[in-house]
């Protein structure tokens, strides 16, 4: 609950610099020993649903969230279902914490399938949202407590950060682009061989359909190094994803 820190406009746009600093050293410091790995590419399609609620006036919410993610266009690869409470701090800073379910099925490339599996996480996350012209800016930090069942059946525990950055124009009143980056670092404890886990780069044009209700359509670019770090997986994946942030209001 360390992220869970109030803070001003002006001390979100350092944290957002600071953070960007020393993630790109510790990237670049990482070894790159890539001639050792096998690289692998996918294509993946997903569908994702993201609420977040307030209850009428109040300063509380749900985040509603969950995923289908196919491997090619068929077959189901994971399935991700994350609901949180949602307290809004400010109008720049919101904080969540929540439980997420993920369902792992097995590669379709996969030589030695394996039964699905399941992973349970208890999450927190501080969002900043800010703006520079015509930009609008936001800041992600969230901190996951992971339970990971193994092929024997038998779960391990392993902490993740994940550090988002997204930048979003309006292109018409109803229309905008959009991208982020999010960069992805094993916490002790953990197996892999790297702290690196994961980066998500991500592009996609976006639609306001009514108040509350947005619908985004893009490509997203997932490099992924395997636990074992003899396996570089870049996946190409193509999402279609509906936003919400309507208010539950009684009737």
């Amino acid at each position: 609950m360390s992220l869970f820190v109030l803070l001003s406009g002006r001390s979100a746009m350092l944290l957002r610099c600071t953070l960007w600093t020393g993630v790109t050293i510790l990237v670049l410091s990482l070894p790159a020993r890539t001639q050792d790995r096998q690289v692998e590419q996918n294509v993946r399609v997903w569908f994702p649903y993201f609420g977040d609620h307030l209850f009428g006036d109040s300063r509380w919410g749900l985040h509603l969230e969950a995923q289908a993610r196919l491997q090619g266009i068929t077959q189901i690869n994971q399935l991700v279902l994350r609901p949180g409470v949602n307290y809004q701090a400010n109008r720049s800073l919101m904080l969540t914490t929540g439980y997420a379910y993920v369902r792992l099925y097995p590669s379709i490339t996969s030589a030695n399938p394996v039964p699905p599996r399941n992973e349970h996480r208890i999450w927190e996350q501080a969002w900043f949202r800010y703006g520079s012209g015509r930009v609008a800016w936001s800041t992600r930090l969230r901190f996951e407590n992971r339970f990971i069942e193994g092929n024997n059946g038998q779960y391990r525990f392993e902490n993740r950060v994940r550090v988002w950055q997204q930048a979003t124009v309006p292109l018409s009143q109803r229309v905008y682009a959009t991208g982020y980056d999010e960069v992805w670092f094993h916490v002790k404890p953990y197996q892999a061989s790297s702290a690196f886990n994961q980066n998500r780069a991500y592009a996609a044009l976006g639609f306001r359909l009514k108040p509350g209700w947005r619908l985004e359509t893009g490509y997203m670019n997932q490099v992924l190094l395997v636990s074992s770090g003899r396996v570089l997986e870049v996946n190409h994946i193509v999402t279609f994803s509906v936003l919400s942030t309507a208010t539950f209001r009684r009737k």
